[in-house]
Protein backbone atom coordinates (compact mmCIF):
# COMPACT_ATOMS: atom_id res chain seq x y z
CA UNK A 1 0.00 0.00 0.00
CA UNK A 2 2.70 2.55 1.09
CA UNK A 3 4.88 1.49 -2.30
CA UNK A 4 1.47 2.21 -4.48
CA UNK A 5 0.47 5.60 -2.50
CA UNK A 6 4.31 7.02 -3.16
CA UNK A 7 4.41 5.57 -6.99
CA UNK A 8 1.10 7.30 -8.12
CA UNK A 9 2.34 10.32 -6.21
CA UNK A 10 5.57 11.04 -7.51
CA UNK A 11 4.86 9.69 -10.88
CA UNK A 12 1.32 11.23 -11.68
CA UNK A 13 2.67 14.69 -11.66
CA UNK A 14 5.45 14.21 -13.11
CA UNK A 15 3.91 12.51 -16.23
CA UNK A 16 1.60 15.13 -16.72
CA UNK A 17 3.99 17.89 -15.99
CA UNK A 18 6.20 16.36 -19.18
CA UNK A 19 2.92 16.27 -20.87
CA UNK A 20 2.31 19.73 -21.26
CA UNK A 21 5.33 21.71 -20.60
CA UNK A 22 8.18 19.22 -21.34
CA UNK A 23 7.29 17.20 -23.93
CA UNK A 24 11.00 17.63 -26.09
CA UNK A 25 12.08 15.47 -22.96
CA UNK A 26 9.81 12.62 -23.06
CA UNK A 27 12.56 10.60 -24.81
CA UNK A 28 15.03 11.07 -21.80
CA UNK A 29 12.40 10.17 -19.02
CA UNK A 30 12.24 6.95 -20.82
CA UNK A 31 15.65 6.13 -20.69
CA UNK A 32 15.99 7.49 -17.32
CA UNK A 33 12.78 4.97 -16.39
CA UNK A 34 13.96 2.24 -17.97
CA UNK A 35 17.12 2.20 -15.70
CA UNK A 36 15.77 0.13 -12.05
CA UNK A 37 15.05 -2.20 -14.91
CA UNK A 38 19.08 -2.57 -16.37
CA UNK A 39 20.23 -2.47 -13.27
CA UNK A 40 20.85 -5.90 -11.36
CA UNK A 41 18.69 -5.69 -8.20
CA UNK A 42 21.41 -7.22 -6.62
CA UNK A 43 23.75 -4.11 -7.28
CA UNK A 44 20.61 -1.79 -6.01
CA UNK A 45 19.88 -3.26 -3.04
CA UNK A 46 23.84 -3.12 -1.89
CA UNK A 47 24.10 -0.15 -2.89
CA UNK A 48 21.02 0.87 -1.13
CA UNK A 49 21.93 -0.80 2.40
CA UNK A 50 25.23 1.10 2.08
CA UNK A 51 23.60 4.60 2.02
CA UNK A 52 20.36 3.92 3.74
CA UNK A 53 20.33 6.14 7.10
CA UNK A 54 20.23 3.65 10.17
CA UNK A 55 16.68 4.71 10.91
CA UNK A 56 15.47 2.87 8.18
CA UNK A 57 17.73 -0.06 7.77
CA UNK A 58 15.31 -2.13 10.63
CA UNK A 59 11.91 -0.84 9.14
CA UNK A 60 9.79 -2.10 6.18
CA UNK A 61 9.79 1.54 4.92
CA UNK A 62 13.18 1.00 3.26
CA UNK A 63 12.30 -1.95 1.48
CA UNK A 64 8.96 0.21 -0.20
CA UNK A 65 11.08 3.15 -0.78
CA UNK A 66 13.20 0.29 -2.89
CA UNK A 67 9.71 -1.09 -4.48
CA UNK A 68 9.20 2.72 -5.90
CA UNK A 69 12.30 2.37 -7.58
CA UNK A 70 11.67 -0.89 -9.19
CA UNK A 71 8.26 0.16 -10.16
CA UNK A 72 9.15 3.47 -11.74
CA UNK A 73 9.06 1.58 -15.03
CA UNK A 74 6.12 0.52 -15.38
CA UNK A 75 3.86 3.12 -13.83
CA UNK A 76 5.76 5.91 -15.55
CA UNK A 77 5.10 3.81 -18.86
CA UNK A 78 0.96 3.11 -17.66
CA UNK A 79 0.41 6.80 -17.31
CA UNK A 80 2.42 7.80 -20.20
CA UNK A 81 0.02 5.55 -22.30
CA UNK A 82 -3.38 6.69 -20.46
CA UNK A 83 -2.23 10.75 -20.89
CA UNK A 84 -1.40 9.82 -24.71
CA UNK A 85 -5.01 8.41 -25.30
CA UNK A 86 -6.28 12.10 -25.11
CA UNK A 87 -5.38 15.58 -25.46
CA UNK A 88 -3.91 16.37 -22.52
CA UNK A 89 -2.93 20.01 -23.41
CA UNK A 90 -6.25 21.17 -25.19
CA UNK A 91 -8.67 20.22 -21.95
CA UNK A 92 -6.38 21.51 -19.28
CA UNK A 93 -6.45 24.82 -21.24
CA UNK A 94 -10.29 24.49 -21.59
CA UNK A 95 -10.41 23.67 -17.76
CA UNK A 96 -8.26 26.82 -17.13
CA UNK A 97 -10.14 29.40 -19.23
CA UNK A 98 -13.30 28.49 -17.30
CA UNK A 99 -12.03 29.33 -14.02
CA UNK A 100 -10.87 26.30 -12.68
CA UNK A 101 -7.16 25.93 -10.79
CA UNK A 102 -4.88 22.84 -10.82
CA UNK A 103 -6.03 21.26 -8.42
CA UNK A 104 -9.41 21.18 -9.77
CA UNK A 105 -8.47 20.10 -13.06
CA UNK A 106 -6.23 17.34 -11.93
CA UNK A 107 -8.89 16.05 -10.00
CA UNK A 108 -11.82 16.89 -12.24
CA UNK A 109 -10.70 16.46 -15.53
CA UNK A 110 -7.09 14.59 -15.48
CA UNK A 111 -7.98 11.65 -13.62
CA UNK A 112 -10.91 10.64 -14.36
CA UNK A 113 -10.17 9.95 -18.41
CA UNK A 114 -6.60 8.15 -16.67
CA UNK A 115 -8.65 5.74 -14.24
CA UNK A 116 -7.69 2.61 -16.46
CA UNK A 117 -4.10 3.78 -16.40
CA UNK A 118 -3.97 4.87 -12.90
CA UNK A 119 -5.57 1.47 -12.30
CA UNK A 120 -2.59 -0.58 -14.62
CA UNK A 121 -0.18 1.41 -12.49
CA UNK A 122 -1.28 0.24 -9.17
CA UNK A 123 -2.16 -3.50 -10.42
CA UNK A 124 1.84 -3.26 -11.72
CA UNK A 125 2.86 -1.94 -8.51
CA UNK A 126 0.66 -4.68 -6.47
CA UNK A 127 2.79 -7.62 -8.95
CA UNK A 128 5.69 -6.50 -8.46
CA UNK A 129 5.32 -5.96 -4.53
CA UNK A 130 4.19 -9.76 -4.58
CA UNK A 131 6.61 -11.13 -6.63
CA UNK A 132 10.01 -9.74 -5.91
CA UNK A 133 12.59 -11.84 -3.95
CA UNK A 134 16.22 -11.33 -4.77
CA UNK A 135 15.62 -7.50 -2.56
CA UNK A 136 14.15 -8.28 -0.23
CA UNK A 137 15.91 -11.75 0.87
CA UNK A 138 19.32 -9.97 0.56
CA UNK A 139 17.88 -7.11 3.28
CA UNK A 140 16.96 -9.66 5.30
CA UNK A 141 13.18 -9.23 4.85
CA UNK A 142 10.48 -11.65 5.09
CA UNK A 143 8.08 -11.11 2.20
CA UNK A 144 5.75 -12.97 0.40
CA UNK A 145 7.94 -14.78 -1.75
CA UNK A 146 10.74 -15.24 0.49
CA UNK A 147 7.93 -16.60 3.21
CA UNK A 148 7.41 -19.45 0.12
CA UNK A 149 10.70 -20.40 -0.56
CA UNK A 150 11.55 -20.91 3.28
CA UNK A 151 8.13 -22.83 3.90
CA UNK A 152 8.85 -25.22 1.17
CA UNK A 153 11.50 -27.07 2.87
CA UNK A 154 8.22 -27.73 5.66
CA UNK A 155 5.61 -28.04 3.65
CA UNK A 156 5.59 -27.70 -0.14
CA UNK A 157 1.54 -28.50 -1.11
CA UNK A 158 1.60 -24.90 1.55
CA UNK A 159 3.71 -22.92 -0.86
CA UNK A 160 2.14 -24.14 -4.21
CA UNK A 161 -1.00 -23.29 -2.88
CA UNK A 162 0.15 -19.53 -1.86
CA UNK A 163 1.53 -19.42 -5.10
CA UNK A 164 -1.60 -20.40 -7.04
CA UNK A 165 -3.30 -17.53 -4.52
CA UNK A 166 -1.24 -15.02 -6.07
CA UNK A 167 -1.33 -15.71 -9.26
CA UNK A 168 -5.43 -16.23 -9.47
CA UNK A 169 -5.33 -12.62 -7.64
CA UNK A 170 -3.47 -11.36 -10.32
CA UNK A 171 -5.40 -12.91 -12.93
CA UNK A 172 -8.91 -11.45 -11.45
CA UNK A 173 -6.66 -8.19 -11.43
CA UNK A 174 -5.83 -7.83 -14.85
CA UNK A 175 -9.28 -8.73 -15.94
CA UNK A 176 -10.81 -6.11 -13.96
CA UNK A 177 -8.35 -3.90 -15.78
CA UNK A 178 -9.79 -4.98 -19.18
CA UNK A 179 -13.07 -5.02 -17.67
CA UNK A 180 -12.64 -1.21 -16.24
CA UNK A 181 -10.99 0.01 -19.87
CA UNK A 182 -13.05 -0.99 -22.37
CA UNK A 183 -16.97 -2.35 -22.58
CA UNK A 184 -16.57 -4.87 -25.86
CA UNK A 185 -14.28 -7.48 -24.78
CA UNK A 186 -14.45 -9.03 -28.06
CA UNK A 187 -12.90 -5.97 -29.57
CA UNK A 188 -10.77 -5.29 -27.14
CA UNK A 189 -9.21 -8.77 -27.04
CA UNK A 190 -10.57 -10.67 -23.86
CA UNK A 191 -9.66 -13.77 -25.29
CA UNK A 192 -6.59 -12.87 -26.05
CA UNK A 193 -5.71 -11.33 -22.57
CA UNK A 194 -7.57 -14.83 -21.08
CA UNK A 195 -5.20 -16.94 -23.25
CA UNK A 196 -2.14 -14.87 -22.22
CA UNK A 197 -2.59 -14.89 -18.44
CA UNK A 198 -3.84 -18.51 -18.35
CA UNK A 199 -0.91 -19.40 -19.67
CA UNK A 200 1.19 -17.09 -17.12
CA UNK A 201 -0.27 -18.90 -14.23
CA UNK A 202 0.59 -22.35 -15.73
CA UNK A 203 4.47 -20.86 -16.45
CA UNK A 204 4.16 -20.69 -12.52
CA UNK A 205 3.04 -23.53 -11.61
CA UNK A 206 5.21 -25.53 -14.04
CA UNK A 207 6.89 -28.73 -12.43
CA UNK A 208 9.81 -28.75 -15.46
CA UNK A 209 11.55 -27.04 -18.20
CA UNK A 210 9.55 -28.52 -21.06
CA UNK A 211 6.11 -28.08 -19.45
CA UNK A 212 7.91 -24.42 -18.75
CA UNK A 213 8.66 -24.49 -22.74
CA UNK A 214 5.49 -25.35 -23.21
CA UNK A 215 3.31 -22.92 -21.52
CA UNK A 216 5.64 -20.24 -22.51
CA UNK A 217 4.73 -20.85 -26.05
CA UNK A 218 1.24 -20.48 -25.01
CA UNK A 219 1.88 -17.06 -23.77
CA UNK A 220 3.76 -16.12 -26.37
CA UNK A 221 0.75 -16.50 -29.04
CA UNK A 222 -2.02 -15.01 -26.85
CA UNK A 223 0.63 -11.92 -26.46
CA UNK A 224 1.13 -11.92 -29.92
CA UNK A 225 -2.29 -12.15 -30.68
CA UNK A 226 -3.54 -9.30 -28.23
CA UNK A 227 -1.04 -7.24 -29.72
CA UNK A 228 -1.93 -8.36 -33.36
CA UNK A 229 -5.77 -7.12 -32.79
CA UNK A 230 -4.77 -3.84 -31.18
CA UNK A 231 -2.28 -2.79 -33.82
CA UNK A 232 -4.91 -3.65 -36.32
CA UNK A 233 -7.97 -1.84 -34.97
CA UNK A 234 -8.48 1.06 -37.27
CA UNK A 235 -10.87 2.39 -35.05
CA UNK A 236 -8.43 2.66 -32.02
CA UNK A 237 -7.80 6.12 -30.39
CA UNK A 238 -5.01 4.66 -28.69
CA UNK A 239 -6.69 3.87 -24.94
CA UNK A 240 -5.75 0.41 -25.42
CA UNK A 241 -1.83 1.63 -24.75
CA UNK A 242 -2.73 1.63 -21.10
CA UNK A 243 -4.19 -1.85 -20.56
CA UNK A 244 -1.58 -3.40 -23.02
CA UNK A 245 1.35 -2.95 -20.37
CA UNK A 246 -0.11 -4.85 -17.51
CA UNK A 247 -1.67 -7.26 -19.22
CA UNK A 248 2.16 -8.23 -20.68
CA UNK A 249 4.35 -7.72 -17.92
CA UNK A 250 2.12 -8.30 -14.12
CA UNK A 251 2.17 -11.93 -14.53
CA UNK A 252 5.35 -12.50 -15.00
CA UNK A 253 5.95 -9.74 -12.22
CA UNK A 254 3.96 -11.62 -9.91
CA UNK A 255 4.87 -14.87 -10.15
CA UNK A 256 6.75 -16.09 -7.44
CA UNK A 257 10.15 -18.29 -8.18
CA UNK A 258 8.17 -21.66 -7.60
CA UNK A 259 8.65 -23.33 -10.89
CA UNK A 260 12.56 -22.71 -10.56
CA UNK A 261 12.33 -24.07 -7.09
CA UNK A 262 10.33 -26.96 -8.00
CA UNK A 263 12.61 -27.55 -11.25
CA UNK A 264 16.19 -27.36 -9.14
CA UNK A 265 15.46 -28.29 -5.63
CA UNK A 266 18.68 -29.29 -3.55
CA UNK A 267 17.67 -32.15 -1.59
CA UNK A 268 16.87 -33.43 -5.14
CA UNK A 269 20.05 -32.98 -6.31
CA UNK A 270 23.02 -35.78 -5.55
CA UNK A 271 25.75 -35.81 -4.24
CA UNK A 272 28.42 -37.23 -6.31
CA UNK A 273 30.45 -38.15 -3.82
CA UNK A 274 27.41 -40.02 -2.13
CA UNK A 275 26.45 -41.96 -5.58
CA UNK A 276 30.26 -42.74 -5.56
CA UNK A 277 29.46 -44.45 -2.47
CA UNK A 278 26.58 -45.97 -3.70
CA UNK A 279 27.65 -47.61 -6.69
Amino acid sequence: MITTIITLVLMLPTTVYVHLRLPQIRRSMEGITILPIVIPPIVLIIGVLKVAPGFLLSTPYLLALVYVILAMPFAYRSLDAGLRAFDLKTMVEASNSLGAGWPTTLWRVVLPNIRTAMLSATVLTVALVLGEFTMASLALYVTFPVWIVQFEQNSGPVSTAASLLALFVTWLLLMLIVTVGGRGARKRGGAQVALFTVASLLCGLSTDIYLLIAFRAIQAIGGGALLLRRLNNSHDDGSHLASVTPVKAAPAKAAPAKSTNSMMRPHEIGDPDEEADRE
